[in-house]
């Protein structure tokens, strides 16, 4: 590791006008040193001290004074004194030769502990290749007289002749053993104030032979670890105010540093901005209450009529299997170390016959070939068969505004269970239930199809089961189409939508995957909604194409205005991640890719109409999916 930089180096000429501009004219070594000085912190003027003896010696006529008089220069003189233990450096060069020396040579036994820096061994001899000099350095580990030769050589590796009439120069070290010390601080720590979850770092300078060991502490109890001379306190806490100090110890004796005060600057009070609201649910299905609250450390604990809820202590509270003991006000407390607030209590109400369900399941999307097929999906729960009446339109969205040419040009849908196609349909004046397929339109309000259309559509009784749809062109077309899924049970059926799903292509614009659906019913659903990209191209789906980065928008729609109800990006970033997890099992969802960018969101919706818009972050564009699951 050897770099000695250029020997002179920052022109400065600063000396004395006689005696120096005497000593110039005589010696040619000292002129050039008085135009430069040595790197490695040593200076002209330190370098002038050492050599002025030389310098006399020459004016005296024991030293050749003509042009091309050459000397050895070592910082410090030799001989150099040392001491056990402290770091020490000598720096040597040769000047004023024939030509530069192109490598250097030591000899013999350096001191233990010193060694040439970047030198190598070549033929059992030490050399440094340079022109600039070398540079023995190392903390030295023995006392004693040592001495070396060095040689200045013509060639690398210390080959093709030496430098002059004077080649070598023996450079002798004193080395003594060090005056044991007790600790004595240098630098005191110094008292530090500093906000809520900064960092704070306290420093101390500590010098003493042997060299100290040392320990933090605060309040005078030991910090386990803190053994360096800098205590760095990373997000403090209220809990980390009070003093520190230090105490330094050798075999000489001890000392402790002055204590530094640390104080701690409380975040300011947490602040509510979405208050938990009232809910009706049916007796046995799940409730849920959301706060949303913004402040640093932010801590919570839901109340029912008063009393603290054991263990819910997270933003959200996940009420299941409600009974009528349920019902009452909810509050939650929101605080830190600034301060607290308390929500206005929410009421939830139990009804033994109240009524919520799924009812309608829309997705709007480019449908293409392959994987980027249009594949809406559903799951029955309950007992009892439910008959759905389904539907893809593609043509005849151009009476509602639709670009003609950006249309499928001729759905074709198939219904699946499992891998194995149960029922499908091109034109749905081909279903061979064409008038009971009528009412049902009528019944569930849906518009009509046109006479002779392309559009698809079928009316199918189902068991209990999962069931996927894939719509595609009847040829090889591509373009827009709406799938749409109605529950034609009536109300009190036993049977119930408690899953629905839509995968496509997520693009732009008007390309994002937007899936509507409809609660119906005169109670609150619980719901867990979810936007998937990445964990489609994990085991065990492997699709390739998937949307990287999922951003989830939920809305409700209100007359001719649609109101945003929650939004998700990364589904761990969610604040009521732990009862996500739950939740997610509890309904049979997959898990979602650990560190992946899916979205998620656990809400709890009144009856009405909601559309889910997904797309991709920065404008991202790739396949994608939204679930909805009903929580139970």
């Amino acid at each position: 590791m050897f770099s000695i930089p250029p020997l002179f180096y920052r022109p400065r000429i600063v000396w004395m006008a006689g005696l120096v501009c005497l000593l110039l004219q005589k010696t040619p070594v000292l002129r050039v040193l008085v135009q430069a000085e040595f790197a490695a912190g040593v200076r002209t003027g330190q370098l002038l001290g050492a050599i002025v003896p030389v310098a006399a010696a020459a004016a005296a006529g024991t030293v050749h004074a003509q042009t091309g008089a050459t000397t050895w220069q070592t910082n410090p003189a030799s001989p150099v004194d040392g001491t056990v233990g402290q770091p020490l450096t000598v720096v040597f060069a040769w000047s004023g030769g024939r030509a530069t020396p192109v490598s250097y040579e030591v000899v013999g036994s350096l001191p233990p502990g010193l060694s040439l820096r970047d030198g190598v061994v070549v033929n059992d001899r030490l050399v440094v290749n340079s022109s600039q000099g070398g540079a023995i350095e190392g903390t030295p580990t023995s006392a004693g007289m040592f001495s070396v030769s060095l040689i200045a050589w013509d060639g690398l590796n210390g080959t093709e002749g030496t430098q002059g009439s004077s080649p070598s120069f023996t450079l002798q070290f004193n080395i003594v053993e060090a005056v044991n010390a007790a600790p004595t601080f240098t630098q005191q720590p110094a008292s530090l104030t500093v906000n809520f979850g900064d960092n704070a770092i306290f420093t101390v300078g500590v010098e003493g032979t042997p060299t100290p060991t040392l320990q933090w502490r605060k309040d005078q109890t030991v910090l386990p670890g803190e053994t360096g001379a800098s205590l760095v306190l990373d997000n403090v806490t209220l809990d980390d105010a009070g003093t520190y100090d230090v105490v330094a110890t050798n075999s000489e004796g001890s000392a402790t540093s002055a204590g530094a005060t640390l104080t701690v600057v409380p975040p300011p009070a947490p602040v509510i901005d979405v208050a938990p609201t009232a809910i009706t649910v049916k007796e046995g299905r799940a409730a849920f209450f959301a706060v949303r609250a913004f402040g640093e450390a932010i801590e919570y604990q839901w109340f029912h009529d008063g009393t603290p809820l054991v263990g819910a202590t997270g933003p959200t509270l996940l009420i299941s299997g409600t009974t009528s003991g349920d019902s009452g006000d909810y509050t939650v407390r929101v605080s830190n170390p600034g301060g607290s607030v308390e929500s206005e209590a929410a009421m939830l109400t139990i009804k033994a016959d109240g009524d919520a369900r799924l009812v309608n399941l829309s997705t709007r999307a480019v449908v293409g070939t392959g994987d980027n097929i249009l594949i809406p999906g559903f799951a029955i729960g309950g007992n009892g068969r439910k008959e759905l009446l389904i539907r893809a339109v593609g043509p005849l969205l151009a009476d509602f505004g639709v670009a003609a040419e950006t249309l499928l040009p001729d759905p074709r849908m198939a219904l699946f269970l499992g891998g194995a196609e149960v029922a499908n349909n091109d034109n749905w004046e081909d279903a061979p239930n064409l008038p009971e397929l009528m009412g049902a339109t009528s019944d569930v309000g849906a518009f009509a199809l046109k006479e002779s259309g392309k559009d698809a559509a079928m009316l199918v009784s189902l068991d209990t089961s999962p069931y996927s749809v894939q719509v595609r062109d009847v040829g090889t077309g591509t373009g827009v189409a709406l799938v749409e899924l109605y529950d034609h049970d009536p109300a009190g059926s036993t049977s119930r939508l408690v899953n629905i799903s839509a995968r496509t292509q997520v693009g732009t614009g008007g390309d994002k995957l937007i899936p509507g659906f409809v609660i119906d019913g005169d109670i609150a659903l619980t719901l867990l909604v979810r936007g998937i990209g990445p964990t489609l191209g994990a085991n065990p789906f492997n699709l390739a194409g998937t949307l990287e980065d999922p951003v989830m928008t939920l809305f409700r729609q209100r007359e001719d205005e649609s109101e945003v109800v929650a939004v998700n990006d990364d589904w761990q970033t969610n604040p009521e991640l732990a009862t996500l997890t739950d939740v997610t099992a509890r309904v049979g969802g997959f898990e979602l890719l650990d560190g992946g960018r899916d979205a998620a969101l656990l809400v709890a919706l009144p009856p009405g109409a909601y559309t889910v818009q997904l797309e991709g972050k920065n404008g991202g564009t790739g396949l994608g999916m939204v679930e909805v699951y009903v929580v139970p």
